[in-house]
């Protein structure tokens, strides 16, 4: 957790490689720290790193499979990844989950306009 905290607060001042760093330290101890999946997904969907985003997220779902946020990024990934039907199942199941994610379905209806 202190590895991921660190992170966090690197993260706020803007130091994304040293945030990096340390979150993937915390997965080197703990690789289902979920947190830590999501933040390493968002630093790899920033730096335009699809696939890696797309990794990350997908571990995510998978560790926390209700977890309306990882649906909507994963989804993020994907569409601008060109895999559209997927991008569209996962805003879906992110909607299911949390029927008041505004930006889900912000994101769903761009998609499907």
């Amino acid at each position: 957790e202190a590895h991921y905290n660190l992170g966090v607060e690197l993260m706020k001042r803007g130091n994304t490689e040293e945030a990096r760093t340390h979150y993937a330290a915390a997965l080197r101890l703990n690789p289902e720290y979920g947190d830590a999946v999501m933040a390493m997904g968002f630093l790899e969907f920033q730096s335009g790193r699809m696939a890696q985003a797309i990794d990350y997220y997908s571990k995510s779902v998978r560790l926390n499979p209700r977890n309306a946020e990882a649906h909507n990024n994963l989804a993020s990934a994907l569409a601008l990844n060109g895999e559209r039907g997927q991008a569209i199942q996962h805003y879906k199941t992110a909607l299911e989950i949390n029927p008041d994610f505004q930006g889900a379905r912000d994101n769903l209806r761009k998609l499907t306009e």
